[in-house]
């Protein structure tokens, strides 16, 4: 009892001690601290680049004491303050001009911190960027998951870009090239040229490996999930080529092979033939069935979620098997489809002709609408995650067209458009020309869809599988 009533008298006393200290006031009150404000953002990249209709909103970090009133001046009326944001959404009206405005903070403490901002509005579909290669590009280009572009050309090189158009390198095939690129989950990009090889290549644009094989490679290569590649050649051969480049097995066709391979998610390799037969695979290379159409088979296969398998041909029709190889439906266009069909969320496909259209067919093969362009539509459809669709015509011409089939803006280019476009992460679209130049392009319509076959190839690294 003593040691805990002393413990409580000292207690009692620094308590008191501290009590009077503080209605003493004088000798412990501490002026208020106050500082001018400031603002601690990192300086941004100037100009911001904003596609009209596409919402902008930016962060804006100040510091003071006391914290300080964030304020507008010289904003365009569409930008207005919320909360430490400063937002809003140019209208297609604003494309083309340039916006300076600052962000103020007060808080009457000191000089106003002001931070200067510059915004360009520039319209969907115009050029971020372009690069003249020696020669025309029939390839469509892959688009790696960090955001490296590759594409082949005419010219005989392979090129990969950054996604703000530097080169990173080029690989010389050796002879031209109209295979469009894969990339593999390691980052090997895969290619077939008219060397008649079958390049691989490391992701620092090094060789890692080349495959001879028989004829022109004219097709692009497809990915299996083990690593095996497969591609067709301008003799009729179809090829299964091993990760490490060696052939596991080749199969011949009665016609040159340019359809790309598609790989449906059992494993079943479709592919057509100049023969006029779409032939199916399995993975060791046994014939499983055949299709034959009127007419040479240009078209790559798209692999609907029920294991439909979609493919065009040049007697003027759209076709839809199931995965035993039997005719569901046909769909009759107006001109030869060498044109690789696509498939929507909603199961809509689509697919150009060399009737000059680009057309959109339901599920069950009845029709939804076409498009009429100026001249054949040899390109793909690549479908954004709001439904737009990107294609090229050869009337020189990249469209975006909303879901319903109306324009929203086209975009031209120096001659045919025959690549079908790829989509970066950050909506950029990518396509090559026969005006030898590869192309980026504004884009506001989000990235590739969650589609069972949103684009050729079937997804942004162009594995051509499901």
């Amino acid at each position: 009892m003593r040691i805990l009533a002393t413990i409580l008298v000292v207690t009692s006393a620094a308590l008191a001690l501290l009590t009077s200290g503080c209605e003493g006031g004088s000798d412990f009150d501490v002026e208020p601290y106050v500082s001018a404000p400031r603002i601690v953002n990192v300086a941004p990249a100037s100009p911001f680049v904003i596609i009209a209709g596409t919402p902008f909103s930016y962060a804006v970090a100040a510091e003071g004491r006391p914290q300080p009133v964030l304020s507008l001046s010289g904003a365009p009326a569409w930008l207005h303050l919320a909360g430490d944001y400063v937002s809003g959404t140019p209208s297609a009206s604003d494309a083309g001009q340039s916006f300076t405005f600052s962000v103020v903070a007060s808080n009457g403490e000191g000089p106003d911190a002001v931070l200067l901002l510059t915004l360009d509005v520039v319209a969907a579909g115009n050029v971020k960027w372009s690069y003249a290669t020696g020669d025309v590009l029939f390839s469509s280009p892959a688009v790696a998951p960090d955001g490296t572009i590759y594409v082949g050309s005419a010219d005989k090189f392979v090129y990969a870009f950054t996604p703000a158009g530097a080169l990173s390198w080029t690989y010389s095939l050796g002879y031209f090239t109209t295979s469009s690129p894969a990339v593999g989950p390691d980052g090997t990009v895969y290619i077939g040229a008219s060397d008649a090889k079958l390049h691989a290549i490391n992701p620092d644009g090094s060789a890692k490996w080349q495959c001879p094989l028989t004829g022109f490679a004219l097709s692009s290569p497809s990915l299996a999930a083990n690593g095996d590649v497969f591609i067709g050649t301008s003799t009729g051969n179809f090829y299964c080529v091993s990760s490490a480049g060696a052939i596991n097995w080749v199969y011949t066709t009665g016609g040159a092979i340019v359809s790309t391979p598609a790989i449906a998610a059992n494993g079943t390799v479709c592919v057509g033939s100049g023969d006029k037969n779409l032939y199916a695979f399995d993975g060791a290379g046994t014939l499983l069935w055949s299709y034959l159409t009127g007419a040479t088979i240009k078209s790559s296969p798209a692999i609907a979620a029920n294991g439909d398998i979609l493919f065009g041909s040049q007697d003027f029709n759209l076709r839809c098997l199931d995965a035993a190889g039997n005719l569901k439906w046909s769909y009759a266009t107006g001109g030869m489809v060498d044109s690789s069909p696509t498939i929507a969320p909603d199961g809509t496909i689509y697919v150009g002709s060399a009737d000059k259209k680009l057309h959109a067919v339901n599920a069950d093969g009845t029709p939804k609408w076409s498009y009429l362009t100026g001249d054949v539509v040899w390109s793909s459809v690549t479908i954004t995650t709001d439904g737009t669709l990107y294609f090229g015509s050869n009337d020189k011409h990249l469209y975006a067209l909303d879901a319903a089939g109306n324009l929203l803006w086209k975009s031209i280019t120096g001659n045919w458009v025959r690549s079908s476009p790829a989509i970066g992460q950050d909506g950029t679209i990518y396509v090559g020309s026969h005006d030898k130049s590869f192309y980026a392009f504004y884009g506001a319509n989000g990235t590739l869809a969650n589609s069972p076959w949103p684009k050729f190839r079937a997804n942004d690294a162009n594995t051509g599988r499901r």
